[in-house]
């Protein structure tokens, strides 16, 4: 925030690039500054507080973005554990078949229904 605070501060455009380079939040409030200035429009006709709620949104963006790919990988991650474990499973389950165990012992250690034992054959 303080980096936002400095850039609203900021009226050279070469400050402005120097202080934004290497963070991506800042990089893309520079690069709206720049359109906005673009746009006809002084940014000086912009209150401070107008300017830091363009900024504290972004902001609220990224961080938005940042949660929903963290959910995205630990969803993912959990899917992936859950098919190794029903890839193991059904590789327990076809060597107990192998070694002729009875389906109804099968059936009482696994949890499972007989129709899904026979589904993994």
């Amino acid at each position: 925030m303080e980096k936002i605070f400095l850039m609203l501060k900021l009226v050279n455009k070469k400050e402005l690039y120097n202080l934004s380079r290497g963070d991506e939040l800042m990089e893309r409030i520079y690069d709206e500054l720049i359109k906005l200035s673009k746009e006809k429009r002084n940014l000086s006709s912009y209150s401070k507080e107008e300017l830091y709620l363009m900024c504290a949104k972004e902001e609220g963006e990224n961080e938005g973005i940042k949660k929903g790919r963290i959910q995205g990988l630990e969803e993912g991650r959990q899917e992936g554990i859950q098919i190794g474990i029903s890839r193991k499973e059904n590789e327990i389950i076809r060597n107990m078949l192998k070694d002729n165990l009875d389906i109804n012992l099968i059936s009482k250690y696994t949890g499972l229904s007989k129709s899904e034992i026979e589904l993994v054959k």
